[in-house]
């Protein structure tokens, strides 16, 4: 309670927004006066939801396997509380995570799970594991009239790449930096922003955090981000490639994992062997899309297409920046975030346990220029190239699924098949514009 008391002392809301992601992405919000909160909070009473959200989707419908009956609770987590930074609005969002009506854990909620894994993998094999996200978008115009079912898109600017400050650049600095602005009033510490390669693209990179803290700062930043371009008439999306002949548009993660108290680094490795060895089936979780794996291809610096490591190389999925720290690029922005990188500690973890080698590197040049001979001789393996092979990956993989849960990955499974088939029956015009404005 004193908690709230405090939280109130420095702000004044009108409203409290409890904010939670479903396992498709959704963000949404369970919406209170804040009297009515600040006594939920003095009563210990839990807010309940239908249990139908584990399976729900972006279109509204529920995928199958789904529970008629049964309620998830919302754990407030006041630590994640901040004001929203709208203009004339008073409301305070807080994020939380799903529990059971006595507040233990529910195995379906990513959140809680991926603070399990950090919780472990710091107490049990002394490793303090932190991420750094780097969110690339890109501002899309809207045309067409309001009555248009699905809106259509056209970017603002064309001419402009990677750093760069042409006169189509500075058109759009407004906006970014009314974003910059903005993101500092809820916390973000933005370390630096850039123009990116392809048009009307940017990137914003964020501080390194505990695994829950950054993706709630992932999340809360994304948010801040569609709200002031919006504002500015534009539509900040995540669309892994919006243009075939562009470079896309990724969600890299810089993951640090330092033994704490004393210099083990090969257990610092064999996290990172975790996540290689697990990578390919893993792939789902961080590229949900068909589309998705079109930005994962050979030759744009996404990653390439073969389980491999290498110092500040580019063209390899994990990029090594320091002993203890690589820059996965493998991750799609229309992920759920939660449940990528409680995949991905999961691999880690695994790789710990099994005192795994680090293998698939060091590479000084991409992937995809090696013999098959050379990718033998440093163990290198084929990434899926689509996303029906990574479902039967991860179906066969035991260890991630006993980690992750049966229940939750055979849900997880069958919402991203169904979601991907919906999207499977659009024309590709229709696909595209449909994922620029839900993304």
């Amino acid at each position: 309670m004193k908690q709230w008391e405090d939280l109130l002392s420095l702000h004044t809301p009108e409203f409290i927004w409890l904010r939670f992601m479903a396992p498709c992405g959704m963000v949404c919000a369970m919406m209170f006066p804040t009297k009515r909160f600040s006594h939920l909070i003095a009563n210990k009473e839990r807010v309940g939801i239908t249990i139908a959200v584990l399976h729900a989707m972006r279109h509204g419908h529920i995928a199958e396997g789904n529970s008629t009956s049964g309620l998830l609770h919302l754990e407030p987590d006041l630590g994640s509380a901040y004001m929203f930074p709208g203009p004339g609005a008073r409301r305070l969002e807080i994020m939380a995570s799903f529990v059971e009506k006595d507040g233990t854990p529910h195995p379906g909620c990513a959140r809680g799970m991926l603070g399990g894994f950090s919780e472990k993998l710091g107490k049990h094999y002394g490793l303090d594991v932190m991420f750094g996200f780097e969110i690339e978008v890109v501002f899309m115009k809207p045309t067409g009239g309001k009555d248009v079912q699905v809106p259509m898109f056209e970017e603002p600017s064309t001419n402009g790449t990677w750093g760069t400050v042409t006169q189509d650049d500075m058109v759009l600095l407004p906006v970014v930096e009314d974003i910059v602005r903005a993101l500092e009033k809820v916390d973000v510490d933005v370390q630096k922003f850039h123009a990116e390669a392809a048009p009307g693209q940017w990137e914003f990179v964020l501080p390194p955090k505990s695994p829950v803290e950054a993706v709630d700062m992932l999340v809360r930043a994304r948010e801040t981000i569609a709200v002031i371009a919006e504002q500015h008439g534009l539509r900040a999306t995540l669309h892994p490639r919006p243009w075939a002949d562009q470079a896309g548009t990724g969600a890299h993660v810089h993951i640090s994992a330092t033994p704490v108290g004393y210099s083990n680094s090969k257990k610092s490795e064999s996290f990172f062997a975790g996540i290689m060895a697990h990578l390919p089936s893993i792939s789902p979780f961080l590229l949900p899309l068909d589309d998705s794996y079109q930005r994962v291809i050979s030759g744009i610096w996404s990653g390439g297409e073969h389980v491999c490591w290498g110092w500040d190389n580019k063209e390899a999925p994990l990029r090594r920046v320091t002993k203890d720290r690589f820059e996965l690029k493998m991750v799609c922005g229309t992920a759920n975030p939660y449940v990528a990188m409680s995949a991905l500690l999961a691999s880690g973890l695994d790789g710990v346990e099994k005192r795994l080698p680090l293998v698939g590197g060091d590479c000084q040049k991409p992937a995809a220029e090696f013999t098959e001979e050379e990718r033998q001789e440093l163990k290198m393996t084929k990434l899926p190239n689509n996303l029906d092979d990574a479902l039967q990956l991860l179906q066969e993989d035991k260890a991630v699924i006993d980690l992750l849960g049966v229940s939750f990955v055979s849900a997880y499974i069958v919402i991203t098949k169904e979601w991907n088939q919906h999207l499977r029956e659009m024309s590709t015009e229709e696909k595209r514009n449909y994922l620029l404005s839900i993304y």
